[in-house]
């Protein structure tokens, strides 16, 4: 896949669940994928990670600049990474960046 054809859209409900399988033209081994969801008083996250797939990010957070960093992991490293996420921001950032890299820790461990 060239580079250029590489972009990042959001992802509604219905393909976030089809992440949990999606593994791009070869199955992905079994431990390789990871679905992720954690939900506080502060965030709602729904994450899932492929280390089998294409590097085609499909990343939805109410923090842009942590949306585009995901989108850089997913696309630099290969994985295919899927984060739907809502968080208490008028209040601040820092509890939606947290639990979102709790979440990719913790997909990243199984």
């Amino acid at each position: 896949m060239k580079r250029e054809d590489r972009k990042a859209r959001t992802l509604s409900t219905e393909e976030m669940a089809e992440m949990v399988s999606l593994s791009g033209k070869r199955p992905a081994p079994s431990g390789r994928k990871a679905e992720i969801k954690r939900k506080t008083k502060e965030t709602d996250i729904h994450l899932v990670l492929n280390l089998e797939g294409t590097g085609i990010p499909h990343v939805q957070t109410p923090v842009p600049f942590l949306s585009h960093m995901l989108e850089a992991f997913s696309k630099h490293s290969g994985f295919d990474l899927a984060v739907k996420a809502a968080g208490d921001t008028h209040v601040d950032d820092h509890h939606t960046v947290e639990d979102i890299g709790i979440c990719l820790g913790q997909a990243l461990d199984k």
